[in-house]
């Protein structure tokens, strides 16, 4: 009797099946091996297997008259690294904001301050003076406080929308740690600038090659399969890979395989 697995588990154990065997199948040849690999029954597979590709677990193509599955390694990987590079890039866009707004802070503090030391000096010049009027001292008492008011009011709206930014900037940070797991990225931040953007950009250099090589292997295997299901028939196979390729003819050993070798 086959042990008591949970759903996920199952969709994992044929996930993992799929990646392991780095190639495609047809949904007969998954009938016969995954009841074995995932403790299921032979007439459930396609139900799970049509889950996963609805969920973007596993790829599905239709290629003849049969329906072709494969899940290459890698992928949920790489997409987990878009995300995290997404959300990387909008808390970069909510940082510039939160600096420029800072920046405005900054500035009406100091215009300001400028302002309050122009007010004290007529203050000061009005009351040597002597006896300048109550009338006018009172307008210009009263324009002097309309501006003190209006200065307030800017000032507590610029402090409001700069809390409501950072705490967006918190929210950012979160989804970052969530995306990276461990945030391992984020344990560096005390280094220099420059030293950790040279990092970045080797550790990336180093990613792309790893993909590039990663999906050179993946069209090999799916030229494998087509090669399988022509016969080996070498016309058909350049044909397609003209479609796929566009009009300029792919050369044997000028591949990206062979340039990094």
């Amino acid at each position: 009797k086959p042990p008591k697995l949970p759903k996920s588990a199952k969709q994992a154990l044929i996930v993992a099946h799929l990646r392991a065997s780095g190639t495609c199948h047809t949904l007969k040849e998954l009938e016969k091996t995954l009841p074995a690999v995932a403790s299921i029954h032979a007439v459930q597979v396609k139900e799970f297997l049509q889950e996963l590709a609805d969920e973007n677990e596993i790829h599905v193509e239709k290629i003849g008259s049969l329906n072709w599955y494969w899940s290459f390694a890698g992928e949920a990987k790489r997409a987990r690294e878009n995300r995290l590079r997404a959300v990387q890039a909008e808390v970069e866009v909510v940082g510039r904001e939160v600096r420029e707004l800072e920046g405005l802070v900054r500035a009406r503090r100091e215009a300001e301050e400028r302002e309050r030391v122009e007010d004290e000096r007529e203050a000061a010049g009005r009351g040597g003076g002597g006896g300048g009027g109550d009338g006018d001292g009172g307008t210009t008492d009263g324009t002097a406080e309309g501006k003190a008011c209006d200065r307030e009011q800017e000032r507590e709206r610029l402090m409001l929308r700069k809390v409501e930014l950072q705490d967006e900037i918190r929210q950012l940070q979160g989804k970052v740690t969530a995306v990276s797991g461990a945030g391992d990225k984020h344990q560096h931040q005390g280094t220099g600038e420059e030293e950790k953007s040279l990092s970045c950009v080797v550790e990336e250099t180093e990613e792309f090659r790893r993909q590039a090589l990663m999906w050179t292997e993946n069209i090999y295997v799916l030229e494998g399969l087509v090669d399988r299901l022509t016969g080996g028939d070498r016309a058909v196979l350049r044909a397609v890979q003209r479609e796929c390729y566009g009009e300029e003819e792919y050369v044997d050993g000028e591949g990206l395989r062979e340039i990094f070798d």
